[in-house]
């Protein structure tokens, strides 16, 4: 809830304050966090243990230090930039709507990053990727409609940007797999189905 929220999000803040350049490193959160204390929130009864902060921003200021989210953050805002930009350039009317729906979306995942670990779900990056790309695509096109030069990639950076995006589908196919044998393993486990558990928990792995 969001008392426990605002409780992990202040000894986070805390965590950031003591490694505020490099941060405690990718994944670590979860490590580090028990030595600021754990006495006062819901992990105290060690029935469940800490794994995200539940705020996308705070998680890579702690894991990346503030120049990580600083970058990250300023990612998104170049995209918004770009979608007000095109919406000040463009009299289509049409085009216009996508943008601000694009923009609507984009500001929805920011909203929800608050709050969640959106940046951890796969199906929430790849939204994400489809309304920037959209924004900087129409914006690309309505500048090459004023003069501006667009200067085509060469054959090696498109073959390198394939090469990476086919990387990061098999990783994001990996992770779906994952996360349907982890909620498959729980079901199971409540069942008292053991045997079902650990098959499940091998095929996960």
């Amino acid at each position: 809830n969001i008392a426990e929220r605002l409780k992990i999000w202040k000894k986070t803040a805390t965590m950031i304050g003591d490694h505020p350049l490099m941060g405690v490193g990718a994944g670590n959160w979860k490590v580090v966090m028990p030595s600021y204390g754990l006495d006062s929130t819901v992990f105290a009864k060690g029935y469940y243990a800490p794994d995200r902060v539940h705020n996308v921003y705070l998680q890579i200021a702690s894991e990346s230090g503030i120049p990580g989210v600083i970058f990250y953050v300023g990612f998104w805002l170049i995209i918004v930039w770009t979608g007000f930009s095109f919406l000040r350039k463009t009299d289509n009317e049409n085009k216009k709507i996508m943008v601000i729906l694009m923009l609507a979306g984009l500001s929805a995942v920011a909203v929800d990053a608050m709050f969640t670990f959106a940046n951890e779900r796969v199906e929430h990056s790849i939204y994400m990727i489809l309304m920037a790309g959209i924004i900087v695509g129409m914006y690309a096109q309505e500048i090459a409609g004023t003069g501006h030069k667009i200067v085509t990639p060469k054959r090696i950076w498109v073959i390198l940007l394939v090469a990476v995006a086919a990387f990061n589908l098999f990783l994001a196919k990996k992770r779906l797999d994952f996360e349907n044998h982890l909620m498959k393993a729980v079901s199971y486990n409540d069942q008292k189905q053991y045997m079902q558990t650990l098959e499940e928990v091998k095929q996960g792995t």
